[in-house]
């Protein structure tokens, strides 16, 4: 007999998906999670030491693909095959602190109290050598440094020093493991640090695409155990047709460019659930609903400022959209350029619009540059007049037509030729 569970049981068990920061499916890290797992296999299986950072942007995967690895290797050699040490740069502020961290977490706080230790590389020896068997056979120790270019900070790098150098000197199995969202995170080390570090640097990036990332959104909101429960199996029925609209798919591509972090995604749904699923009366997931959450959720700054503009101003936007076009998306401009194009616009529409002369172009061009909707090529290019100085656009071709699709005093004129770029 199937079960029946209630529309708030399912929000709760979706709350609790969305919140869970257990290891999912990772999207576009495949090479980098296959050789992170590689290195921590060896020092578990083989008992190898070894050393790794782990680079890219906030929630690029970084802690989520170490997290999968450790639950992997956990499955195949169980949880006592090996110790797992965790440290925050931005919690453990300084080396004596991680130190305690360190003996905390492995439970040899009390013996590290009671030794007469005299130096830190003495104490941290010393905890090592509390995880040896009686066969002196250490068991394998994974130690993983969140927010590493923070430690670089720490005084003389004491705790990187001494870590680097037990694992060089291969004296106990260990993998550190750091992770940072610094490219430059090496040049911080200093020089005794950075010899006795592997230089192994494993990259990662928002490498995955809209499907992903509608995989993503759809995964979070599906719940297990549909084929034995009515309830649930119509609840991700109303996520796949919510998932299939177009408004929804529109919605999460604008969302999609913004920002490819998963995490922003979950941030997303949880309003979701708490606003458009819980205010409905039938408890159902409509696509309209979810449009309008997602679009109050993330307001484009770059957008309102261009509502905000005059109509020369919006003009000369809607040129530089026109003159990008003829030489190319991503090549620069100038002031001559686009004037042309404004200047042709409005000799062909002379009794619809007001044409406004060179001079006033001009002041309205440098105000586009002064609110940073566009950018000088060369900063100090001063030698060149203005009207020659090359300029970059900072915003995207479908924020300009969006903008005048919105813009409440704009002739009919001006917006079909906003429109003319997006069709």
């Amino acid at each position: 007999m199937a079960n029946h569970t209630s529309t708030a049981e399912i929000i709760a068990r979706v709350r609790l998906q969305l919140s869970d920061q257990s290891p999912r499916t990772l999207y576009g890290v495949t090479p980098q999670l296959e050789q992170l797992e590689k290195l921590m296999r060896r020092t578990v299986a083989n008992l190898e030491s070894n050393s790794a950072l782990l680079i890219g942007p906030r929630g690029s995967g970084k802690s989520a693909a170490v997290n999968a690895c450790i639950a992997a290797i956990t499955a195949d050699f169980g949880s006592d095959a090996f110790a797992v040490v965790r440290l925050n740069g931005l919690i453990h502020t300084d080396d004596r602190l991680a130190l305690r961290d360190i003996a905390s977490q492995l439970k040899v706080q009390r013996a590290l109290e009671t030794g007469n230790l005299s130096s830190f590389a003495a104490a941290l020896a010393f905890i090592l050598e509390t995880l040896r068997n009686g066969s002196r056979q250490s068991q394998p120790l994974i130690v993983i440094l969140d927010e590493f270019d923070q430690f670089a900070h720490h005084a003389k790098q004491t705790l990187l020093y001494n870590l680097f150098d037990l694992v060089q000197s291969a004296e106990a199995p260990m993998i550190v493991l750091g992770l940072s969202c610094r490219l430059d995170v090496i040049e911080l080390l200093e020089k005794r640090v950075k010899s006795r570090f592997s230089h192994r640097q494993i990259h990662f990036l928002h490498n995955f695409g809209f499907d992903e990332y509608l995989s993503i959104a759809r995964n979070s909101l599906l719940i297990a155990g549909a084929e034995h429960d009515a309830a649930i199996s119509a609840w991700n029925a109303q996520v796949a047709e919510a998932m299939n609209d177009r408004s929804l798919v529109a919605a999460l591509q604008v969302q999609f460019d913004l920002s490819k972090d998963p995490r922003v995604i979950s941030t997303v749904l949880v309003c979701i659930l708490n606003s458009a699923l819980t205010a409905s009366a039938t408890g159902r997931l409509q696509a309209s609903s979810v449009v309008s959450i997602i679009q109050a959720q993330f307001v484009d700054a770059k957008a309102l400022v261009l509502q905000g503009l005059s109509t020369l101003e919006l003009c000369l936007m809607i040129a530089i959209n026109h003159v990008q076009v003829k030489v190319g998306v991503l090549e620069p401009f100038n002031f001559e350029m686009v004037y042309e194009e404004y200047k042709a616009f409005a000799n062909s529409n002379v009794h619809v619009i007001d044409f406004f002369s060179k001079p006033v172009s001009l002041k309205a061009f440098e105000h586009l540059q002064a609110i940073e909707l566009i950018k000088p090529v060369h900063p100090n290019a001063f030698h060149v007049p203005k009207e020659y100085r090359m300029m970059r656009m900072m915003v995207e071709p479908a924020q300009i037509v969006d903008a005048v699709t919105r813009f409440q005093d704009c002739s009919t004129a001006v917006r079909r030729w906003g429109s003319q770029w997006a069709e």
